[in-house]
């Protein structure tokens, strides 16, 4: 059994304590054993929480909607600055940002929605023959 230094703590653990590497030399260990390498990562993540938030949303954008945040900064001002169904500029008392609203059937992004009207639109499944019966439920009572 292989025995490595840790770099961090610098005990001698045996290789499965390491991780292999996924992209510089893919397939060596790292230098870092696991608990090491996670508590340096939490303590990373916390003193700079602001600039991981903006990398995390920018690779959503990327990865999830295939926009950039200039897309949806683009989007949002082309939007008087609001959600495109009732112009809220306000996404929630909890979020930073709009929702990016999209056809789950093709991916093609449709719009920026504040939480209400995006959840609303979820709980209709997009359905827009059960969003035309709501509105005429609505318009009758």
């Amino acid at each position: 059994m292989e025995e490595r230094t840790c770099s961090i703590c610098n005990e001698v653990k045996p290789s499965e304590a390491f991780t292999r590497r996924r992209t510089y030399r893919p397939g060596k260990l790292v230098s870092q054993c696991t608990p090491c390498k996670a508590a340096y990562n939490r303590e990373r993540r916390i003193g700079n929480r602001e600039h991981m938030l903006a990398i995390e949303r920018r690779s959503k954008f990327k990865n999830q909607y295939g926009i950039t945040v200039e897309d949806y900064e683009q989007m949002l001002a082309a939007q008087g600055g609001g959600c495109a169904i009732c112009g809220a500029t306000v996404p929630s008392s909890r979020t930073k940002f709009f929702a990016v609203d999209h056809c789950h059937t093709t991916g093609v992004v449709r719009g920026l929605l504040c939480t209400k009207c995006n959840r609303g639109l979820g709980l209709f499944n997009d359905d827009t023959d059960r969003l035309s019966a709501a509105v005429r439920y609505l318009e009758g009572n």
